[in-house]
């Protein structure tokens, strides 16, 4: 669901060691994005600012959607494609990518409202994603865990030690990795609050609860 003369925000969890599903999405566009809201052909996909220092990996997040996470880029993109985005993001960051464990689901939202203020601001719909099957692909070691957060704090950027069953190349667990999605929430109409009003942090506190609320309903359900 969707109209094409809105914009929609939606957040994915978990981040799982390398956000598999993002690189999906984006570079099989056709099959998987397109075929989902074809009402939304204007994808964004917000991602770790670290990212597009590194040469190679640079050219291939630029290649599947990708744009930096950051609010004047991400408000930037808004305003340039216009009507028919969907632009996605991962709140848990980094941080959510260093908890993975793989047999287990593990999300990281507290303290994470950017994007609830994202939303408010921009007037977007936000949409809970919930990707099941993410967090088994991959083994994520233990080894330095506490220097790699101290690290990942500091700099920005995970450091994940990861095996798969044969290398890089991960499990695939039975059901795949499966996008699923909530319906539409509208934090204004949700909380009866006026168009127009100046967006507090009570606002942002209270929207990002109904946010979750969502999320745990989502994953309930499956």
């Amino acid at each position: 669901k969707g109209s094409p003369s809105g914009q929609y925000l939606f957040p994915c969890h978990p981040h799982g060691a390398l956000a598999f599903n993002r690189a999906a999405v984006g570079f099989c566009m056709d099959d998987l994005w397109d075929a989902a809201f074809p009402q939304l052909p204007n994808l964004k996909v917000l991602t770790a600012s670290a990212a597009f220092y590194v040469p190679f990996i640079r050219e291939l997040w630029l290649a599947s959607y990708c744009i930096e996470a950051s609010k004047k880029v991400a408000v930037a993109a808004l305003e340039d494609s216009g009507p028919g985005t969907g632009m996605l993001v991962y709140p848990g960051g980094e941080t959510e990518q260093l908890m993975t464990e793989r047999g287990k689901e593990k999300v990281f939202l507290s303290g994470r409202k950017g994007f609830v203020k994202l939303a408010l601001e921009q007037g977007m719909e936000i949409v809970p994603v919930y990707a099941f099957g993410e967090s088994d692909l991959y083994h994520h070691s233990s080894l330095w865990l506490d220097l790699r957060k101290k690290i990942q704090k500091k700099f920005g950027a995970a450091i994940p030690l990861i095996h798969g069953q044969f290398g890089l190349l991960p499990y695939f667990p039975d059901k795949g990795v499966r996008l699923v999605f909530g319906e539409p929430v509208q934090l204004w109409k949700e909380k009866k609050w006026e168009k127009g009003m100046i967006i507090t942090q009570n606002m942002i506190d209270e929207g990002h609860k109904v946010y979750c609320e969502k999320l745990r309903d989502l994953f309930e359900k499956e």
